[in-house]
């Protein structure tokens, strides 16, 4: 899971947790009240998201509903869980009980997103890993040759691998400027190529790594995961699960503009 919506649904257990501990002492409105606003809370900071990137949306509307690819934009939330708060606790007291909930949920969702991407963000530099290509030479990891490279991990068995593989491959098409390396995780070359013609996806750089050793060098569990690095062979960006078009488009352009 992304660092962003795991730190998200820690903050939100966090906001759901103590409020009902204080429903107890009280009353069950409070409970009402803290569920309501979670609720609207991640609506309101969805559409928010959707909104803000209506142009990107409008190709492909469903994908609003995509939720688990990521995509809030929780200052849209804000007047959401006001207008409940203002509604469902009237009195005085109650507003300020609603205080705590809120305040220890933030914090909790801010402190893990900032432990999350410091973890993440240590510009970690490419191996200097040779790895066999499914239609190519050899390709060393690290010689970027001044380019920005993004290497996306997966495998054939991997759902939200497959569904965003597609969109990796038009980005790939559409970005000249970047090297997108495709590295497969622990899968035998006759099974990626029956894959890829299947899928009818035409991909450049299809790399193996055979015994996963990309995944052990960042020290990831799970797949699919993004990583982008700028010229210098650094990771600047680490995406976990599935990427969403604005999400990727964002990364891609940070590391094609660094200097």
């Amino acid at each position: 899971m992304a660092a962003d919506r795991f730190a998200a649904l820690l903050g939100i257990g966090a906001f759901l947790l103590v409020a009902s501990v204080i429903a107890r002492r009280k009353g069950e409105h409070i409970a009402a009240w803290a569920g309501a606003s979670a609720l609207g809370g991640v609506a309101a900071a969805r559409l928010g998201h959707v909104i803000e990137h209506l142009g990107s949306f409008a190709q492909e509307p469903l994908r609003a509903f995509a939720a688990w690819q990521g995509g809030f934009s929780f200052l849209w939330a804000i007047p959401v869980v006001v207008a409940l708060t203002l509604r469902r606790l009237p009195g005085v007291s109650d507003r300020g009980w609603a205080v705590l909930p809120a305040a220890i949920g933030l914090l909790v969702w801010t402190v893990t997103l900032q432990l999350a991407n410091a973890s993440a963000g240590d510009a970690r530099p490419l191996p200097a890993l040779t790895l066999e290509q499914l239609g190519g030479p050899p390709i060393v990891l690290s010689a970027t040759n001044g380019r920005p490279r993004v290497l996306n991990l997966w495998a054939t068995w991997c759902p939200p691998c497959r569904r965003e593989m597609p969109l990796l491959a038009e980005t790939a098409r559409a970005t000249p400027g970047v090297d997108f390396l495709f590295v497969n995780q622990g899968e035998a070359r006759d099974r990626i190529s029956e894959y890829l013609a299947s899928a009818k996806l035409d991909l450049r750089h299809v790399v193996l790594d055979s015994t996963s050793e990309v995944s052990r060098h960042f020290e990831v569990r799970g797949i699919p995961v993004t990583l982008f690095f700028g010229g210098d062979g650094r990771m600047r960006h680490l995406h976990l699960g599935e990427v969403s078009r604005e999400l990727l488009a964002g990364y891609t352009a940070s590391i094609l503009q660094e200097p």
